[in-house]
């Protein structure tokens, strides 16, 4: 079952642990939509994979922006010249990544809404689904590992609890104009 809407696992006050719960919350998305991708069924789609795929699509594109801007508007400014060139040379190439990511996803979410409202697909988007899917699941799993074991981390001994508790407060603000994308 998909939940969203619900309140994160992390404290409220813990935008590292926000963005962690987002993480594994993409994650599960993910693996819905590539469990129904690669099924048995092939891309025959039953109406509980048809609201399955609905609700991955769907969630993704609520929570993936959000997560995006807590990123990039919230945290990764506040690391300027706070952390290693190293550690920043990471944050600039999980920015490339988020663009990557984004287009991608929109592929895969063009793609699954023909499959559903065509009830089908061609050989050939069959194919470029599953080959996409996959990869966006590559890149996320990378790019996911690459913020938690050095920018997190780097980013939590850099900033102060005042600046995180900000960081927070701009989570919550973003989110009281999205509630949907709230991690479960």
């Amino acid at each position: 079952m998909v939940r969203t809407g619900k309140t994160p696992a992390a404290a409220a006050d813990d935008p590292i642990g926000i963005l962690k719960d987002y993480h594994r919350q993409i994650l599960r998305f993910l693996k819905t939509l590539n469990s129904i991708v690669h099924s048995d069924e092939g891309f025959s789609l039953s109406s509980s994979h048809q609201r399955l795929l609905l609700t991955a699509v769907g969630s993704l594109r609520g929570s993936w922006p959000c997560h995006n801007a807590d990123e990039e508007q919230s945290l990764f400014p506040r690391l300027n010249g706070k952390v290693s060139p190293e550690v920043w040379r990471e944050v600039d190439h999980v920015r490339a990544q988020h663009a990557e990511t984004r287009r991608l996803y929109e592929l895969v979410e063009r793609i699954c809404f023909r499959w559903i409202s065509e009830f089908g697909l061609d050989i050939q988007e069959e194919t470029q689904l599953r080959l996409t899917t996959d990869s966006l699941q590559r890149l996320l799993q990378e790019h996911f590992r690459t913020e938690e074991v050095l920018i997190f981390p780097s980013a939590a001994e850099a900033l102060s609890a005042i600046q995180m508790r900000e960081i927070a407060e701009e989570f919550v603000a973003r989110r009281t104009a999205s509630p949907a994308s709230l991690p479960d």
